[in-house]
């Protein structure tokens, strides 16, 4: 009936193409019956569920037209919308490999038909422990991640990233190809800004003890997240959290570690308040550790950058700084000899400089264009 139903729309769509205006509103009207039906019938309920599945599944897998493969998995898609039907259809024989299949379509309607249903599948705790069993999933949904899908296919890694045991299969996955899928989307102007904050809120959820290593040394993320955080929008902010987020795990024998300070510099001389607060938090956590203090101590601008953020009017801000530069100022008086008045004056900055650093018409980001303090003239 289902396979029968299906050609009996596709051939009144295609009548109602050539001008038969009956016969696309007879179309229609079937169409959103099934849909409307699919939507809330539990697959226990069905009697030939099994038929009605392989049916469905080989309509977009076999040689069938455009539309009847959009509208089988339209069907799906809302049967999938049951909460009980997300594990038995994740399980169907054959329906992951037919929407696989779909991804590769040249209609694009297909292919965000095909992202709609894996995002509702991903939804379910169940389907997402099993991802590991199931890693061809994760390069359907990458390749999903163009067009008019992106939205879709980065909602679904959203949704896989939520369950802990999968942090680091994502991570690796492909030798970090969804890392690097999530910072194309990112760094891309002409996504919507919803989905870019997204992306950065996906690496977040990936980061842990056990991943920041990983993503902290892939290519040109710390700096990419450092330029997105002197941004003036939201995009700023999830940004900042997230390179406190790697401050919280990297310490100073990873190989990123002095690019994730380098990025925090860059970080300080955003002009977003909240995004000066993640950054104070992230010296903080770094400050925390005497290792990681050196390698702080070492860094080009660290400095500067403090002694701008002590003299912000933000209490926290301002507060948290001038803890930080007082721990660090005492640690290379300690290795100087030297009192810790003598250093943290190497380091003050008087409040005309202050204001002619905010003022400067083209102020570079970049940490190499900052003083960098010589503590033997103190």
């Amino acid at each position: 009936i289902i396979t029968s139903l299906l050609e009996l729309i596709e051939i009144n769509y295609r009548l109602g193409k050539r001008g038969c205006v009956k016969s696309l509103v007879h179309a229609k009207r079937v169409i959103e019956r099934l849909l409307q039906a699919a939507a809330r019938v539990p697959l226990d309920l069905v009697k030939g569920k099994t038929e009605l599945l392989a049916t469905l599944t080989s309509n977009v897998s076999g040689v069938s037209g455009r539309y009847v493969i959009e509208l089988s998995l339209k069907v799906i898609t809302n049967l999938s919308l049951v909460s009980k039907n997300k594990a038995p259809l994740f399980d169907f024989p054959g329906l992951l490999e037919c929407v696989e299949i779909a991804s590769r379509h040249m209609s694009e309607a297909v292919r965000e038909a095909s992202a709609k249903l894996l995002l509702n599948l991903s939804a379910d705790t169940k389907n997402k422990s099993r991802l590991e069993a199931n890693g061809e999933i994760v390069d359907v949904v990458l390749s999903l991640s163009y067009g008019s899908s992106t939205h879709l296919a980065i909602q679904t890694l959203g949704n896989l990233a939520l369950f802990h045991d999968n942090k680091m299969y994502l991570t690796k996955h492909n030798d970090a190809a969804v890392i690097g899928t999530l910072l194309r989307v990112t760094s891309s102007q002409s996504i919507p800004r919803e989905t870019r904050i997204c992306c950065v809120r996906i690496l977040g959820l990936m980061t842990c003890n056990a991943t920041a290593s990983k993503i902290g040394n892939y290519p040109c993320l710390l700096v990419t997240l450092a330029s997105l955080a002197c941004y003036r929008d939201d995009i700023a902010v999830a940004s900042s959290i997230m390179l406190k987020k790697l401050a919280t795990h990297v310490r100073c024998g990873n190989p990123c570690h002095q690019t994730l300070l380098e990025a925090l510099v860059t970080m300080s001389y955003s002009e977003n308040t909240n995004v000066l607060k993640w950054t104070v938090r992230a010296y903080i956590e770094q400050a925390s550790f005497p290792r990681d203090r050196a390698k702080m101590i070492g860094t080009k601008g660290l400095f500067t950058s403090l002694g701008l953020l002590s003299r912000h009017e933000n209490d926290f801000i301002g507060d948290g700084a001038r803890d930080v530069l007082g721990t660090l100022a005492f640690d290379v008086a300690d290795a100087k000899q030297q009192s810790v008045e003598s250093v943290l004056r190497c380091v003050s900055i008087d409040e005309d400089e202050q204001d002619a650093m905010k003022d400067a018409p083209h102020r570079s980001y970049s940490p190499t264009s900052v003083q960098f303090f010589n503590f033997d003239s103190a």
